[in-house]
């Protein structure tokens, strides 16, 4: 993938790579191994410091003190406390689960719809059906915005319409969204920390976007969380920060 990469440029040399904060140190040093099978002087930050960065240099907005960094994607979850001063950013503590994300919440509405359509055509369609996970996506994200919504599903019994609404779906998850909750608490207890002590959430991940999960971090937090970036591209556009600085030792270069 690397070399890949690197052929989209002659120019290319030394790249930014960025690593979950619970990456093991045999991941990193096998993620440095590849990298230098690609030819490429390579340096590896962590995901959280990453998107940090992009937050802090985001127009009107400082970033200092303590904050927690929540990176809920597709497939996993993390929460990073760290603690920044300037450019530089130390991870205090980074608690998480590798198997929790939004690829769960499609499944719990893949099986809703499931159920619906059991209990109105009187037939079970099969739930592990590729077709169904990219409508369950679909539904999940108009729910960001909708507080319903309907989709014709096709099933042996011919097509049916099922209405989801948000609540059902919050309902559905409500087993990840503990998780969340207690997860939240155990990185602010490894970091000896309250609420109070946390200046801003920065969120991370696609996921991010359900309503349900800002507003258990802003009842979590007693503040609302940064709001103003594309959570999908923060620890990218992070990472390009870093590399311009890097190179050009300024960020108004880099940007």
């Amino acid at each position: 993938i690397l070399s890949k990469l690197k052929d989209f440029s002659s120019k290319i040399s030394k790249a930014v790579i960025t690593v979950p904060a619970l990456f093991s140190e045999r991941a990193r040093t096998a993620t440095l191994d590849a990298a230098k099978i690609a030819k490429l002087d390579v340096e590896l930050i962590n995901e959280p410091t990453a998107a940090v960065l992009h937050y802090a240099n985001l127009p009107g907005t400082s970033i200092s003190g303590r904050v927690l960094i929540f990176d809920l994607g597709g497939g996993t979850f993390d929460i990073t406390i760290a603690a920044v001063k300037g450019k530089k950013v130390d991870v205090i503590t980074s608690v998480g689960d590798k198997e929790l994300g939004g690829q769960d919440f499609d499944r719990e509405i893949i099986k809703l719809i499931a159920k619906k359509y059991e209990k109105s055509k009187n037939s079970k369609i099969d739930i592990n059906d590729k077709s169904l996970l990219e409508v369950a996506e679909k539904i999940k994200k108009i729910l960001s915005t909708k507080d319903k919504v309907s989709e014709i599903i096709e099933g042996p019994k011919g097509p049916h319409k099922i209405d989801i609404s948000r609540n059902e779906f919050e309902n559905s998850i409500d087993m990840y969204i503990e998780q969340i909750k207690m997860l939240m608490e155990e990185a602010l207890e490894r970091a000896d920390c309250k609420p109070s002590n946390i200046n801003q959430t920065l969120l991370v991940g696609g996921s991010t976007r359900i309503p349900i999960i800002t507003e258990i971090i802003q009842k979590i937090m007693k503040k609302a969380p940064v709001k103003g970036v594309n959570v999908d591209e923060a620890v990218a556009c992070g990472a390009a920060l870093y590399a311009g600085l890097q190179n050009t030792g300024s960020l108004n270069s880099a940007q």
